[in-house]
């Protein structure tokens, strides 16, 4: 499950906080957008071919519908 917190909305975008909780499967958006780790168990991310461990000090960039999935560290 994951809990979404809308903090701002503009013309540019949008900045959200996601509370994740499990897996998430191999999905795109419209949107590109910048993933950053904040605190808790990061897991890794798949983007495109390349996956990314999560984490502090690392943020992963996903482009427009560029296909990418998230894996809780177990």
């Amino acid at each position: 499950m994951t809990e979404a917190i809308r903090l701002y909305w503009g013309r540019f975008g949008h900045v959200s906080v996601l509370n994740v909780a499990s897996d998430f499967v191999t999905h795109a958006h419209v949107e590109a957008h910048i993933i950053i780790w904040l605190e808790g168990t990061a897991g890794e991310m798949t983007i495109g071919r390349e996956t990314v461990r999560l984490g502090p000090g690392t943020a992963a960039g996903i482009n427009s519908f560029q296909p990418h999935s998230h894996a809780l560290s177990r």
